[in-house]
């Protein structure tokens, strides 16, 4: 089997998320977060962010764009729920660049 493609770099300035710990196959990956409407966190294959690991939940968090143009993180009832720099989050949470969001044994960095 070949390697995997590396992941493109996102354009400067777009909102996207950054494996920086995790199963193998998803760390170093860079995920685009769609402009304008939810993005959301999971196994599940209809996720924005597909992450193949038991310790996240079918559809673990969401990411959402902000009327002003801020983004904000939700858990959506995960097992294992989602942690924003280290704390554990109810309900929606806003984000700032370089903030980290972990779901399950993936931890990502939020950039914009």
């Amino acid at each position: 089997r070949p390697p995997a493609a590396p992941t493109p770099p996102a354009a400067a300035g777009a909102p996207r998320l950054e494996a920086v710990h995790g199963p193998q196959g998803i760390l170093g990956k860079v995920y685009p977060l769609p402009a304008g409407r939810r993005a959301s966190v999971g196994r599940d294959a209809s996720c924005d962010v597909v992450v193949a690991s038991e310790r996240i939940s079918r559809r673990h968090c969401a990411l959402e764009q902000l009327p002003d143009g801020g983004w904000c993180v939700e858990d959506l009832g995960s097992s294992n729920g989602t942690l924003l720099n280290q704390q554990r989050i109810d309900g929606k949470r806003a984000l700032r660049p370089g903030d980290y969001v972990q779901a399950g044994d993936c931890l990502f960095r939020f950039s914009v």
